[in-house]
């Protein structure tokens, strides 16, 4: 998750002091002009790309994955 923060434009020193203070990781996207969406977008493609590879590993089957890929966004928030 560090990299795709990084990627985005958040340090990911800041989301951890915003998570200290009782803030949401869209609380702290918002407060560096980063959309929550760009935040969840990146998340999202990054967590599909890692699946992916898993299922090119031979690590987890297509419907594994697909299982797990399903609640990627509401868990990205």
């Amino acid at each position: 998750i560090g990299k795709v923060l990084l990627e985005v434009g958040l340090d990911p020193a800041s989301v951890r002091e915003g998570f200290a203070n009782g803030q949401t990781l869209g609380d702290t996207a918002e407060a560096n002009g980063i959309s929550p969406e760009t935040i969840v977008d990146a998340i999202v493609d990054a967590m599909t790309e890692r699946l992916n590879q898993a299922i090119a590993d031979g690590k987890l089957t297509p419907e594994e994955a697909a299982e797990k890929a399903a609640g990627i966004p509401e868990r990205a928030t």
